[in-house]
């Protein structure tokens, strides 16, 4: 993750990104991913900065820093969603996996804006 707090220019994603031969990548700041323009999926590491840009224009600011990771895709309806609160995690319907358990006390924050996204795999 990238904190941008200070950074007058982003950074180059696309160098930091070359060997990782993913099938696309969600973008997204620690808050939130964005909801406007073309969204936060892209098809390859040159087109993230323009979702950062997005970003910064449409909320104003990048919260905390940048998120890159492998685009999953899930089966439609599938996906829950765990939050960390002073090392616990936690979910809407209370049953939270063993592994987001495990993950949630090194998330060193008192509540922590991060979202492990959990859903059946499309085959």
């Amino acid at each position: 993750m990238l904190n941008l707090d200070g950074y007058a220019r982003l950074p180059d994603f696309a160098s930091a990104l070359r060997d990782s031969d993913w099938p696309g990548y969600f973008v997204k700041d620690y808050v939130k991913s964005s909801s406007t323009g073309a969204g936060s999926l892209v098809q390859t590491p040159e087109e993230i900065a323009r979702v950062v840009s997005q970003l910064k224009k449409y909320r104003g600011e990048v919260e905390g820093g940048v998120c890159v990771r492998r685009r999953e895709d899930y089966v439609p309806g599938s996906e829950r969603r765990y939050f960390v609160a002073g090392g616990r995690a936690c979910s809407f319907s209370g049953d939270v996996p063993a592994a987001v358990g495990a993950c949630a006390p090194l998330i060193p924050s008192p509540f922590s804006q991060w979202a492990q996204r959990c859903g059946q795999m499309v085959r």
